[in-house]
This record gives C-alpha cells, sequence and structure tokens, in this order.
C-alpha cells in the first residue's frame, strides 16, 4: 500500500482521501493477575494480553503497554515489556521486537504500582499482519505479580 500524490489545486473526492486514513487502534486488556512469576526470562503467560494488527503505510505504529506491577520481596524487581511477531497468532510468528529490558516498564518494591508507557516502532512492511503482547520477567530471584495488563498498537505517519 502506497500513499497517493496530490497536487496543489487537485480537486480531492471521498475515495481519494480513503487512502489517507490509518488503520483503527487495536487494543486488548487483561485484569487477571499473573501472580507467582519466578522465571528471569521474558514469558507472556497463560493468557496473553495481545492485539493482531495491520502495519499502516509508513510501517511505523506507536505501542503503548501497561500493568500494574509488585514483587514479594523489597529489593527485587518486576519487569513488563512487549513483544512483536508476524502473523496475527498472539506470542508467535518471527519475532522483528522481542521483549527487552532497555523497553520496559520496571517495578521494585512489594507496594502495587499501574504504569504505562510507548515506544515507536518502525520498520514494518506496508499491509503485512503483525502481533503485539506483552511479557513479563523477574529481575533477581522472588516472586513478582502483574495484573491489568493492557497493550494498544496505533498506526503513525
Amino acid at each position: 500500500m502506497s500513499i497517493p500524490e496530490f497536487f496543489a489545486g487537485q480537486v480531492l473526492y471521498p475515495d481519494d482521501l480513503q487512502a489517507l486514513v490509518l488503520p483503527p487502534s487495536v487494543t486488548n486488556r487483561q485484569d487477571t493477575a499473573i501472580t507467582g512469576i519466578t522465571s528471569t526470562t521474558y514469558a507472556a503467560g497463560s493468557t496473553p494480553c495481545g492485539v493482531a494488527f495491520t502495519a499502516p503505510p509508513s510501517g511505523r505504529v506507536w505501542i503503548f503497554w501497561a500493568g500494574q506491577l509488585d514483587h514479594d520481596t523489597a529489593s527485587r524487581e518486576t519487569l513488563l515489556a512487549f513483544r512483536v511477531g508476524t502473523g496475527e497468532d498472539l506470542g508467535l510468528g518471527t519475532q522483528v521486537f522481542g521483549a527487552s529490558d532497555n523497553v520496559c516498564l520496571s517495578k521494585t518494591a512489594t507496594a502495587r504500582d499501574r504504569m504505562g508507557v510507548g515506544h515507536l516502532l518502525e520498520g514494518l512492511t506496508a499491509g503485512s499482519v503483525y502481533n503485539a503482547v506483552t511479557m513479563h520477567r523477574v529481575v533477581g530471584g522472588g516472586n513478582g505479580r502483574v495484573a491489568r495488563r493492557q497493550i494498544t498498537v496505533q498506526a503513525s505517519w
């Protein structure tokens, strides 16, 4: 899919403008808590929080994710990140962006906090279908907890 060219003074009709409309945002929220997280590598959990989406003409999307995080040990950390793969099957497909400590939410301490952040992902193939899911892990052992996970993908120019 490519963006059509328009010229100064050209009369535009509704069908012409349709090509400029971005795909709608997609979102998913899972309120159920995942408790007893002990894995030090990223995992999606038994009920993935994710969405399938079509890449816009620009190949750029904003990914916003949020969650309520805590840990049973004040000095330990729970992380929440995201992964993007090809295809519509959540958590599957060839990985195009992996969950990373460099792009994550991080909570150290036992008090529960809900937080969120966004990341501009570039380089997707226009018109191709992808999936994005939240992923979690702990640092330093112990038991982490993640609840109220949410992920939204919004097309960008």
